[in-house]
């Protein structure tokens, strides 16, 4: 399915800001150590959650951008 192939396009375009820009990501609200990437994807997306741990960065979560929480 050619949707699949671009949302796996998106994705990919995305995490890729993490080899180089990680500090750019929003901080997130509720614990602010960790950070959140923002995935467009047609009239929706999704948000990664992630953590930088001295030269690494950890995914952690990856939820729909219309849910609540990364759980």
């Amino acid at each position: 399915d050619t949707c699949l192939f671009r949302f796996r396009d998106a994705v990919e375009r995305a995490l890729g800001i993490l080899s180089f820009a990680p500090q750019t990501c929003r901080r997130c609200e509720s614990q602010r150590e960790f950070r959140e990437l923002i995935i467009p994807f047609g009239r929706g997306g999704c948000v990664v959650l992630f953590a930088i741990r001295d030269l690494d960065v950890v995914l952690l979560a990856a939820r729909d951008q219309h849910e609540r929480d990364d759980r």
